[in-house]
């Protein structure tokens, strides 16, 4: 587990080796780490430090977040001493093009 300290948010991530059609892929933690259905339709989720800051970016619209993470996923990449490989880089599309950012 690692700790990447920030001036605004400090976020625990466990990077995992994801596989594809590229040489190395990465990802710094899992989003949800449990979900369990409530009688009322809901869920009671428990999302990583990640995923609660993407969650909170995603969905409730709050700007103040783009910033802790792309700082992680920044220290991620440099930690690694990759940047200097570095060809290309793949966000997941938004699943929603209705949302305001």
């Amino acid at each position: 587990m690692y700790k990447v300290a920030q001036l605004v948010l400090s976020v625990n991530i466990n990077p995992q080796v994801i596989t594809g059609s590229w040489r190395y892929g990465v990802a710094l933690q899992w989003h949800t780490l449990s979900s369990v259905s409530r009688s009322d339709g809901g869920f009671d989720t428990t999302r990583s430090e990640i995923g609660e800051a993407l969650y909170q970016l995603k969905y409730q619209f709050d700007r103040s977040k783009i910033e802790p993470i792309a700082e992680v996923a920044a220290q991620q990449i440099m930690s690694l001493r990759v940047l200097q490989y570095l060809k290309a880089m793949v966000a997941v599309p938004p699943s929603n093009l209705d949302r305001p950012f």
